[in-house]
């Protein structure tokens, strides 16, 4: 072994140089390249879609027993009735008898509903609501992103060299098969 040669003849340290000028050559090449991908990606906009899908919704409510909240005398209401039906004798007066009879209104209400029923004898049996209104979804589509498949990274493992395979720790760029 020549003094100061570690290992490996002028030849062989000549080509590492050489070997080391253009991997530094082909690592500012792709630092230039990403960084101009980069400026160029954040300059274009991405276009977003958004998909809007309306649907009418109906929520039926049964209310079998509604409740009374108030009731009042709005005047009076004339109904002909026949004697027979009162069991009065007919051969005063004649066949029908016009009585008044008092008219009355009551109000129904609750939570989600509120309701008048007016008459001689009103009475609100049961109350159906039918409320409406529209379901409204949004998605927001988005392209996927370019990614490239080439990288530039720190890397540790073996190599060859003129010398020799030897321990390697140093930048590297790499191509990516597939991803997972």
């Amino acid at each position: 072994m020549k003094p100061g040669g570690g290992g490996c003849n002028f030849a062989a340290k000549k080509a590492m140089r050489k070997f080391g000028f253009v991997l530094a050559a082909c690592a500012m090449f792709a630092l230039g390249y990403f960084a101009g991908a980069k400026k160029r990606s954040t300059e274009i906009c991405e276009v977003q879609v958004v998909k809007v899908d309306t649907v009418m919704m109906r929520d039926t409510v049964i209310i079998t027993e509604p409740v009374l909240k108030s009731g009042y005398r709005a005047g009076r209401t004339a109904v002909t009735v026949a004697r027979a039906e009162l069991k009065i004798d007919s051969a005063e007066c004649g066949d029908s008898v016009d009585i008044e009879l008092p008219r009355v209104v009551r109000r129904y209400s609750g939570d989600e509903y509120d309701a008048y029923v007016s008459g001689i004898s009103p009475r609100l049996d049961s109350l159906v609501i039918y409320k409406e209104w529209p379901e409204v979804s949004r998605t927001v589509i988005q392209p996927p992103g370019r990614h490239s498949r080439w990288s530039v990274g720190v890397g540790a493992g073996v190599s060859a060299t003129p010398c020799g395979i030897r321990p390697y720790i140093g930048i590297g760029v790499s191509y990516r098969l597939f991803s997972f």
